[in-house]
């Protein structure tokens, strides 16, 4: 075998690789994405209980704008 063609080969191989890499990469994105998707679900849905001390660690825990946003989104749902 010569070298060009070795360094074809590996070239294709690493190719293969970053492929995958970047299907994992999106693989766990989606998962995380899930996570924080059901996360807020079972938190809004526990305030919608009268939950106040999680509704004020969550607020305490976002910046002022986000906190705007937040509460905007719990009175105009």
């Amino acid at each position: 075998m010569n070298i060009d063609k070795l360094i074809e080969q590996r070239n294709k191989l690493n190719a293969r690789i970053q492929k995958e890499k970047a299907k994992e990469g999106i693989k766990k994105r989606k998962l995380d994405t899930r996570a924080k998707i059901l996360a807020g679900s079972v938190a809004l849905r526990l305030i919608n209980q009268g939950d106040n001390e999680l509704l004020k660690r969550i607020e305490q825990g976002l910046n002022e704008k986000d906190r705007e946003r937040f509460i905007y989104c719990l009175k105009n749902r």
